[in-house]
């Protein structure tokens, strides 16, 4: 008998804590499937457990499963948000068995749907607070070409995106996984939310010497320095402010304090290297950011936190690849081709690290201009990620 169970995260019975430990080895499995996700388990426990601040202060967490009998086949964390907080819930930490059928998966998502019709959720939870992660497409993807895209950069008129082998891609996403696919693979249940972009630049010897050619300083009046790793709560604090103020008109961006940036961001400390998170000063003030990162997937292998730490510092030599994960400067500074001066200064300090590739982070798909300024630095399509929409409020 399938069943189809709602239940708190705290102040659980004992059944339903039960469920969510099995909750937890179900979701370890199914994103051990491929490793391909290097996010420490000990930063999951903390989110099954609701203990980061972002989770207390704005969600309210239950647990939705579909059980087979006895057996869990189906789970994952939702996330109502409380008021105030500006940007749909979710479904996060998604779980399933491998021998799910479809007919599990479409009742899971429609008893789900039911239950939460007065509310918007979707999935795989993700975004600025890092909740989750998104699935990257298989397939071909063509960029929608509107007469505005046309108008402001045309230099994007020939992007397009075509299909990848499954691959580690990141600190931050998944690569592919037939298990997390199979539950949105019904269009009429999960429609797609959002789409967002990721590109590749590669960092062979000429590319390099073309970022060197091109990396002139705008004016006397701006500098690049790194983040001191002396004062790291001081520096993120820095960056959490340059955050709110660059993204807040950008769809769906859910502003964070920041004692809740560096709750999250503390975690990533073991991965910083000053050279990959970087500030662009007018005269003695931060006007915008870089934060990058080496591509830690190509070493960590397995689930224990302490193995993959020491392959953190024995094994860094190995790592080929980079991410330049997030980049933003102040609305007035726009317009002077200084992110293409910040990137660049990124992208080199990456490559004296050892990568030969780059690949962005989650780029909107109606942020034309960073789209266009990351093809301009040499970068070709790589990933689309794609977020559905699992419930929607209607209207009385």
């Amino acid at each position: 008998m399938v069943d189809f169970r709602i239940s708190r995260v705290v102040n659980q019975s004992e059944r339903d804590s039960a469920l969510l430990r099995e909750h937890w080895a179900l979701f370890c499995e199914t994103l051990g499937e491929a490793e391909n996700f290097s996010n420490f388990n000990s930063f999951y426990r903390r989110l099954f457990r609701g203990q980061f601040l972002v989770t207390k202060n704005n969600f309210q967490m239950e647990q939705a499963t579909l059980c087979l009998g006895r057996s869990l086949k189906i789970a994952g964390l939702v996330f109502l948000c409380k008021q105030g907080w500006p940007s749909p819930g979710g479904v996060g930490c998604l779980a399933m068995a491998s021998d799910v059928t479809e007919t599990q998966i479409q009742e899971f998502w429609l008893s789900l749907q039911r239950h939460y019709q007065s509310v918007n959720l979707i999935a795989p939870f993700a975004g600025h607070h890092y909740l989750g992660f998104s699935i990257p497409e298989r397939h071909s993807k063509v960029v929608e070409q509107s007469p505005s895209r046309h108008s402001r950069d045309e230099e994007s008129k020939g992007l397009f995106f075509q299909s990848v082998n499954p691959q580690r891609i990141g600190v931050m996403t998944t690569s592919l996984n037939s298990r997390l696919e199979r539950l949105f693979s019904n269009s009429a249940i999960t429609p797609a939310y959002r789409h967002y972009y990721s590109l590749e630049t590669d960092l062979a010897p000429e590319r390099i010497q073309t970022l060197h050619e091109e990396l002139l300083q705008p004016s006397n009046r701006f500098r690049v320095r790194k983040l001191n790793p002396l004062r790291p709560r001081r520096e993120l604090d820095k960056m959490n402010q340059l955050v709110n103020a660059c993204f807040t008109n950008h769809f769906d961006f859910c502003p964070l304090s920041d004692d809740e940036n560096w709750d999250l961001m503390k975690w990533s400390l073991p991965l910083f290297q000053s050279g990959c998170f970087l500030f662009l000063m007018d005269g003695d003030q931060e006007i915008g950011f870089a934060f990058g990162m080496l591509d830690y997937n190509q070493i960590f292998k397995g689930r224990n936190d302490l193995l993959n730490i020491g392959r953190l510092f024995l094994q860094r030599t190995k790592i080929l690849r980079g991410r330049l994960i997030h980049i933003g400067i102040l609305p007035k500074y726009r317009g002077q081709k200084l992110v293409k001066y910040l990137r660049h200064h990124l992208l080199l300090n990456l490559a004296n690290l050892g990568a030969l590739t780059i690949e962005s982070s989650y780029i909107d798909q109606d942020n034309v201009a960073s789209l266009g300024n990351v093809e301009s630095t040499g970068a070709k399509p790589l990933h689309v990620f794609t977020t559905y929409l699992v419930a929607q409020s209607r209207p009385p």
